[in-house]
């Protein structure tokens, strides 16, 4: 089989050749499936999307694929960088920008305009909103589940299970099936400082901010600041981030009313 560089090299050549005159650019069937578990670690996305808006088809040795029905994967990719990995059936939305070596889970589905930063991992089906930071090492666990707006501070851990073991009473390895899942929920607007611990099955209400390292083990009310370990509530906290002094009326710095 053709080394993996080799076939990188010539499909990239191939699709500049196509872009600069031909409708179309072939390549060996039997290199086809090297390529496409190779197309999330090089510039292919980009270039099939270029070639995508010139309305050229490419070719596989005889079996041609329209670029026009995988362009939703294509785009979807647009702003992922080459190094992150992403599995198969999530769904990344428009404007989303995935950073260096992230790794998002099948099934996991990113809202638009968010930012995934370096080294994070969002894991197996996992839902997160639109316009949402999570920012560098966080990890967020199968079943969380994240509104829009929400900000993740850096390696901040968004855990799912509640008595984890390695293994079972009788010593064998644990399985999918040996425990059950408490995810986190964690509304519109919240914010969650960086080293944070979120314990299984707590929520976290809108517009709430979770202090930096703070570890929360119960439900968090809308607009409260917590801190510590374990987190307690300090105080409100209008949209804007600014702390005030009890819920409703007007927030001293930004003047809206809360």
């Amino acid at each position: 089989m053709t080394n993996i560089l080799e076939i990188i090299r010539q499909s990239k050549e191939m699709m500049d050749i196509a872009h600069a005159d031909p409708t179309h650019c072939c390549l060996p069937r039997e290199d086809v499936a090297i390529l496409l578990q190779a197309v999330q670690e090089t510039e292919l996305y980009p270039l099939v999307f270029r070639l995508y808006t010139e309305g050229s088809p490419f070719v596989f040795e005889g079996l041609e694929i329209s670029i026009g029905t995988s362009f939703s994967m294509w785009k979807m990719m647009e702003n992922v960088h080459a190094t992150a990995k992403i599995e198969e059936s999530v769904h990344i939305g428009d404007g989303t920008k995935v950073w260096h070596t992230a790794h998002i889970r099948q099934g996991a589905k990113v809202g638009n305009d968010c930012i995934i930063g370096r080294n994070v991992f969002i894991d197996t089906g996992v839902i997160i909103g639109d316009r949402c930071k999570i920012q560098n090492n966080a990890l967020i666990y199968k079943g969380a589940v994240i509104g829009d707006g929400v900000f993740i501070g850096p390696a901040v851990s968004i855990l799912n299970d509640k008595r984890p073991r390695a293994v079972t009473p009788l010593g064998a390895l644990k399985g999918a099936e040996d425990w059950s899942i408490s995810g986190v929920t964690i509304e519109d607007g919240a914010s969650i400082g960086g080293g944070a611990i979120l314990l299984p099955g707590v929520s976290i209400g809108a517009w709430s901010m979770v202090g930096a390292g703070s570890v929360v083990t119960r439900v968090v009310g809308p607009g409260l600041l917590v801190k510590g370990n374990p987190a307690n509530t300090y105080t409100h906290i209008c949209k804007c981030g600014v702390t005030v002094d009890e819920a409703g009326g007007k927030c001293p710095a930004c003047s809206v009313l809360r």
